[in-house]
């Protein structure tokens, strides 16, 4: 009798075994590719790659030159000559047909590599230069068919002057200066957004105004300011447009919404927010400066859900499918499940990361860009165990 129970146990415990042994096959790794050619000797910032539909990637290196790569074949854009010394610089890419750069105070309209194969000497289609730097990116109006030309374009710089561009010739069509201040403005994450035809802009003492796209300004908004908090007169601010709503959070202990329309107050909560999410879905998460990731309900300010990160220091949040992707600079990406807030995944990845990271493509793979403040850009593929084994040619391994 002994001896069948100590059989029994033995099968049991090699099941196990064999059990454990499968997932630690199947755990997901991380081999991460530096790429050598962009230069970043001489970048103060760097800028994230753009996914551009099937056709592959697009990455700014430091010196304002644009890298193609997957089906274009590594071709570049030089846009070097018109900069000495860059500070800053961004892309967008929402429009098929056309990116929009920005370096320092130059913008640049650049037509899609994909519809101009034989124009390649002529990709930028016209370019513009402001008396002072820009302030985030530029931004499309009239964008619900990405196929279609770009009709209008806004522009807010760091003297608190924002313009709207002709989208076909850069002329300007009108502008707006806040005077209330000289104090020129920080680095914002998101400090203009725009929904049905209205022009949301950040300006200097946190206030926010609403323009139609024509011009006439609409309403605005002033955030009351905490000195305790805030040693400078500009504060961080961060927008976020869900359906009717306009989501404001700022480091300055307070998170509200906006009706977009009136500019009237719909909800207003105590949360002192590190960083909020850049998907385009209609939840709302964000990262408080006590390090909670939390999910917010858009109507009413709700918090649906909290949950407490190991590691401090977050990049940014970027929602995809059912999943929450959070980046910390300190090394360590945590996937955690939009519905309960449960963290499922930990990726350990390359520490300083700067900028949204990008996953390439969009899909079930994990395979991403992430772009660093001392060591450059990473192209980082997701492989199991076994593929690591058989795979020499691996530059580093991120292991979860």
């Amino acid at each position: 009798m002994k001896l069948v129970i100590l059989l029994i146990i033995t099968f049991l415990f090699n099941i196990n075994c064999a059990i454990a042994r499968d997932e630690e096959i199947t755990q997901s790794k991380y081999q991460c590719t530096p790429l050598s050619y962009i230069d970043t000797k001489l970048s103060q910032g760097y800028i994230a790659p753009v996914y551009k539909r099937l056709k592959g990637d697009i990455i700014i290196d430091g010196k304002g030159v644009l890298h193609y790569d997957g089906s274009w074949k590594n071709r570049v854009l030089d846009l070097s000559d018109d900069h000495k010394v860059i500070s800053r610089m961004s892309i967008n890419s929402r429009n098929y047909n056309n990116l929009v750069c920005t370096i320092d105070n130059m913008f640049y309209l650049i037509q899609d590599l994909e519809s101009s194969e034989e124009e390649y000497d002529n990709l930028v289609k016209w370019k513009k230069e402001f008396k002072a730097p820009i302030s985030g990116s530029g931004i499309i109006l009239k964008d619900e068919s990405p196929i279609l030309d770009i009709d209008k374009l806004a522009v807010l710089t760091v003297d608190n002057s924002l313009y709207v561009l002709d989208g076909k010739s850069g002329d300007q069509i009108w502008s707006y200066h806040y005077s209330n201040n000289d104090v020129m403005k920080s680095h914002s994450i998101s400090p203009i957004v725009t929904s049905n035809n209205i022009i949301i802009a950040s300006f200097s003492n946190e206030e926010l105004i609403a323009f139609d796209e024509n011009g006439p300004k609409l309403w605005s908004y002033k955030f009351p300011i905490n000195l305790l908090h805030t040693h400078c007169v500009d504060v961080a601010t961060m927008l976020k447009v869900v359906n009717d709503k306009l989501l404001i959070a700022t480091n300055n202990d307070i998170a509200v919404a906006l009706d977009i329309k009136s500019g009237s107050l719909l909800w207003s909560k105590p949360i002192r927010v590190k960083s909020i999410d850049n998907g385009i879905v209609n939840n709302v998460f964000m990262v408080t400066e006590d390090d909670y990731v939390i999910k917010i309900e858009p109507s009413n300010g709700q918090i649906m859900w909290n949950t407490k990160l190991p590691v401090s220091a977050t990049t940014s949040l970027t929602p995809y499918s059912d999943t929450l992707f959070v980046v910390s600079n300190k090394g360590v990406m945590f996937i955690l499940d939009i519905h309960s807030g449960i963290i499922k995944q930990t990726f350990t990845i390359p520490e300083d990361v700067y900028h949204n990271f990008v996953l390439h493509p969009p899909g079930e793979s994990l395979d991403t860009y992430f772009t660093t403040q001392n060591k450059g850009a990473y192209y980082c593929r997701e492989v199991w165990d076994k593929e690591v084994e058989q795979d020499e040619t691996s530059n580093e391994i991120y292991m979860n």
